[in-house]
């Protein structure tokens, strides 16, 4: 009888050292392949943005090209083009500087101005904002405050909307 009862417990407890070895290796499984599901999906979302953000830049093609220029440098401003690689916006920025570069030699574009003009320029608005009375530096200095917030949030955005 002593041998029944010991090949009844080893039966036991190898059927359930069996049972929960099988149980381990298929929610190790199981997780592994949502892992790799949730990994699929997300590349698949990002392509997807990525795409939609491609089409958007690609409707701009239909305007004259100092809007396309406009609307593609505004959009790439937009926390939507956060789905765009690097290399594309700095490319595309390239192409324009490029594009700029060739309209100011063939004479089609005023040249940039000098140093001395933004200097006075600069001495313009400092004489036009001291002449100013103090609620209208007030609105002023409020108004360029909440701008400035506003870029700081701006950036905040893109920098956690990155994947």
């Amino acid at each position: 009888m002593d041998e029944i009862g010991t090949a009844i417990v080893a039966a036991v407890i190898g059927g359930l050292a069996g049972g929960s070895a099988s149980f381990i290796a298929l929610r190790w499984s199981t997780n592994k392949s949502l892992e790799e599901a949730e990994k699929r999906l997300r590349i698949q979302l990002l392509y997807e943005d990525k795409k939609r953000t491609l089409k958007t830049i690609h409707s701009f093609l239909n305007n004259p090209y100092p809007s396309f220029v406009k609307g593609v440098e505004s959009f790439l401003e937009t926390p939507e083009s956060e789905f765009l690689p690097e290399e594309f916006k700095r490319e595309f920025r390239k192409e324009i500087s490029d594009m700029e570069e060739y309209e100011i030699e063939a004479g089609l574009a005023p040249p940039p101005s000098s140093e001395d003009e933004f200097r006075k320029i600069d001495a313009e608005l400092e004489e036009y904002y001291r002449s100013l009375p103090y609620w209208e530096k007030v609105r002023y200095e409020h108004e360029r405050r909440i701008n400035s917030l506003k870029d700081r949030i701006k950036r905040l955005i893109h920098k956690h909307m990155k994947p």
